[in-house]
């Protein structure tokens, strides 16, 4: 196949900028000056950005703008989102084009996008009503437009394919043909939105927005960035957490080819070259002195035991409910387990970069942000500007996973960098090593679980302990509530079964290593020590995973249907040869259920093949069930790899991986068959990006267990034997 990679590359503001000279049309909410809006203006708005949306821009020529404000990092917003507002435009999808909000219009707008941060699988969930709604606003725009042409009730008006249509008189306009009286109409209030059973284009399979950019080149990563006479910059941190440079003998590179500089600036060195490559290489001749400060002995050892201390000092209850105490004090059958996860880092396939150029008061931004608006802040801040003079260039992302949104060290750093080169751009680029090795790791945790069985084997009393970093406590601990951080008892104290008596407990016990958001968080690891624990039950009560799990969640419409249809899918009740084994799992999270079902095989060198992975998810409303597809076939390739690879060990105070030699994910030999079923009961809007990852592990664990006999209490894998086949 030939790729074109020639395309040109035509700016959103030029776009605009012609837009506005040639093709008049209809701008809904686009009624700001051009200094401070930072881009030009379609004409034909006369709206008071107050009482109108900024979501939808239609043209003479009837092309359709979308505006996309949440962040496309792979997970198919740039797609989702505008078919929000496609259903209640009742547009043609093919005239439809979407462009990235830029976060000085939201600033000078007063928040007029909401939010751009993209994360905790939000994207669709917490905007789906206001931008419907934005497109039935617009929808109603257009036909009193065409009923005012027409001199008619606007209720005679239909809409359909990008027309407004007259049916007693048969006569029709193109919404190119209203747009400019259209967008001087006042912004109607109370328009109701669609049934879902008169969808049309919502829970239909369609290309995604972002592809063809993808594919011919011209999507613009950070990697990709490139300003004339542009700078780039390699960093190099203190290996050890909290540590900082004492003095930095450059001699073995001054005047080396290519090399502008080398800097201290707070924490980090930064060297400073003509080509990235000279300058990393550069990094690695440097003669440092550190100062580790007082975490240069911690170790895996030593942290394990400082969380384990937490069990005695510092438990604080998150749920009680029932007697659970009581009941296990007394019980006559108790049964306990301890689970532990490890840090893992998000190896994003795009490391951490960041392009800023500080020039006459202004500042130009390219960050890969999974919040830019925040990125926006930052920039402010350390150029000492006004926000209104930071401009932030939206890109693609080469992945987040939570790295790149509330933690921006590399938008503070490229800042700091540019701040010595003013005029100049800077691109700062990470290299795997620092960003292994710099990471905010998903937290590691440890879980001590303690049941109580009638006579039946069945749990009349659950108690649970945690102990972790508190993400909370270490990116916000001003959201913390009384000191309480919820988020770590995440899939226990939202217990999915029906448990009597509960008793949950949480031990904050927050480590030098850095902790941060990771896909499903908390969610990635709970499940794990949860669903697992209900298999050992069930061995030991001699009880089907299946059964048991059923009976547990008879309450449950959403999850038992999804249960049985991974159960039945798999044929879980079938006997299998020796080494054969299926595990199930389920969970619920941001408004979704999933249940998840693992077949593999086991070889007796316990090599592993996964064989197939089931995947049933109920998120309510499913707007593009490609995406729901893809996202569940990303989880599982996320899943499987932290569950057989995904570790972050410390020695010394340093982190021992560096790269994905020592950090590896599967490969394309090792992907199993993924089958996902999209069962959407409706009612709701759920995410999708994370939930999935949550069952993905546990069934794992419990295939192998299954499998094997053997079952596994501490991730990864490896640490056991196990490896993929």
């Amino acid at each position: 196949m030939a790729i074109a990679k020639n395309t040109p590359r035509h700016s959103r503001r030029m776009f605009l900028k012609v837009a506005a000279a040639v093709v008049p049309g209809l701008a809904i909410g686009f009624h700001l000056p051009v200094a401070s809006a930072g881009r030009s203006i379609i004409s034909g708005t006369s709206a008071d950005p107050a009482e109108v949306n900024a979501w939808v821009r239609i043209g003479a020529d009837g092309q359709i703008t979308l505006e996309v404000a949440r962040v496309e990092m792979g997970q198919g917003v740039a797609t989702a989102l505008p078919m929000l507002i496609a259903e209640e435009l009742e547009c043609n999808w093919q005239d439809v084009r979407m462009v990235f909000a830029p976060p000085a219009e939201n600033l000078a707008r007063n928040n007029v996008f909401v939010t751009m941060i993209t994360g905790d699988s939000r994207s669709v969930r917490d905007s789906q009503q206001y931008l419907r709604q934005a497109g039935a606003n617009a929808c109603q725009m257009l036909k009193q437009a065409a009923a005012q042409r027409w001199n008619v009730d606007v209720t005679e008006c239909s809409a359909g394919q990008s027309k407004i249509i007259h049916a007693k008189s048969g006569r029709q306009f193109t919404y190119g043909e209203l747009a400019s009286e259209a967008g001087a109409l006042p912004v109607p209030k109370d328009v109701k939105l669609k049934d879902r059973s008169a969808w049309t284009t919502l829970g239909k399979p369609y290309q995604r927005l972002d592809l063809p950019a993808k594919v011919n080149g011209t999507a613009e990563f950070g990697m990709d960035v490139h300003v004339p006479d542009m700078l780039y910059a390699a960093v190099v941190q203190c290996p050890v957490f909290g540590g900082k440079p004492l003095s930095v003998d450059s001699s073995a590179v001054d005047g080396k080819r290519g090399i502008v500089k080398v800097t201290v600036i707070d924490n980090f060195i930064a060297v400073v070259g003509n080509n990235w490559w000279r300058a990393q290489q550069a990094a690695k001749l440097l003669n440092v002195t550190w100062d580790f400060g007082e975490h240069d002995t911690s170790d895996d050892a030593s942290i394990r035991s400082y969380l384990a201390e937490g069990f005695v000092s510092d438990l604080k209850p998150i749920l009680q409910q029932g007697d659970a105490g009581a009941i296990l004090s007394g019980a006559q059958r108790t049964l306990e387990s301890e689970y532990f996860s490890p840090f893992l880092a998000h190896t994003t396939m795009e490391p951490q970069n960041c392009t800023a150029r500080i020039a006459d008061g202004k500042v130009d931004l390219w960050a890969p942000s999974q919040g830019p608006d925040i990125s926006l802040g930052i920039a402010a801040d350390i150029a000492g500007v006004p926000k209104a003079n930071v401009t932030v260039h939206r890109l693609y992302l080469g992945g987040g996973f939570g790295r790149r949104g509330i933690s921006q060290d590399y938008v503070r750093m490229s800042m700091l960098i540019a701040r010595e080169f003013l005029g100049r751009a800077v691109k700062m680029v990470w290299s795997r090593e620092e960003d292994v090795q710099h990471d905010f790791y998903r937290p590691a945790s440890i879980v001590r679980q303690r049941v109580a069985l009638d006579a039946d084997g069945n749990v009349i009393a659950w108690k649970v302990d945690v102990a972790s970093p508190s993400v909370l406590g270490v990116l916000r601990p001003g959201a913390l509530k009384n000191g309480i951080d919820l988020m770590p008892t995440d899939g226990f104290r939202d217990m999915p079964y029906a448990i009597s008596n509960l008793d949950v407990n949480y031990a904050m016990r927050n480590t030098a290593v850095p902790v941060g958001f990771w896909r499903a968080v908390y969610h990635s690891q709970n499940p794990f020590a949860r669903e697992c624990f209900i298999d050992e039950i069930c061995a030991n009560t001699q009880q089907d995973p299946v059964i048991y799990r059923r009976q547990m969640l008879a309450h449950h419409s959403q999850l038992v249907p999804l249960l049985d249809a991974v159960a039945r899918s798999s044929r879980s009740h079938n006997r299998r040869p020796k080494g054969h084994g299926v595990g199930i799992a389920v969970n619920e999270m941001d408004q979704t259920y999933v249940a998840a079902a693992v077949e593999v095989e086991v070889a007796s060198n316990k090599l592993v093949k996964v064989k197939r992975v089931i995947v049933a998810i109920d998120c309510g409303h499913i707007v593009n069930p490609d995406t729901v597809a893809a996202q569940i076939e990303s989880c599982v390739v996320y899943g499987l790899s932290a569950a057989f690879f995904g570790e972050v060990n410390i020695r010394n105070g340093k982190v021992v991986q560096s790269n994905f030699s020592d950090t590896p994910v599967m490969m394309m030999r090792h992907m199993p068959i993924v089958e996902p079923l999209l069962l959407p009961s409706g009612g709701s809007w759920g995410g999708v990006g994370e939930p999935p990852l949550s069952v993905v592990i546990p069934a794992l664990a419990n295939a192998i267990a299954a499998a094997t006999g053997e079952r596994v209490h501490a991730l990864p894998l490896t640490k056991h034997g196990f490896t993929f086949d």
